[in-house]
């Protein structure tokens, strides 16, 4: 009995844990003018200067400068010491994450 009890109690606090995502504002802005993705879908990545800093590390920059293209069918692997910025390339991509772009122009 105390074992169902306890997972009760487990349940119970793991349901208002759910409750509290899904009441949460959505902080992910959708993009202005969204790209259509072409039918079927190519399957290719390309990034152009991603520019992504941590808004839960006091806005430290973790991407600077990323230019990434991935043909379909390549098979890619990342490969670095921790922290430089793996897991946040993969956040961004599922879009966990808004990235920051600085578009610079020269003359």
């Amino acid at each position: 009995m105390a074992s169902a009890v306890g997972t009760l109690s487990e349940a119970a606090g793991a349901s208002e844990r759910l409750t509290e995502l899904l009441e949460q504002e959505q902080t992910i802005a959708s993009p202005p003018r969204p790209a259509r993705l072409p039918t079927p879908a190519a399957g290719r990545i390309e990034i152009v200067d991603l520019q992504f800093a941590s808004p839960s590390n006091s806005g430290a920059t973790v991407l600077s400068d990323l230019c990434v293209n991935i043909e379909p069918n390549e098979k890619v692997a990342l490969v670095g010491p921790s922290g430089s910025g793996k897991s946040t390339l993969f956040l961004l991509l599922l879009q966990f994450c808004d990235i920051q772009t600085e578009t610079t122009t020269e003359s």
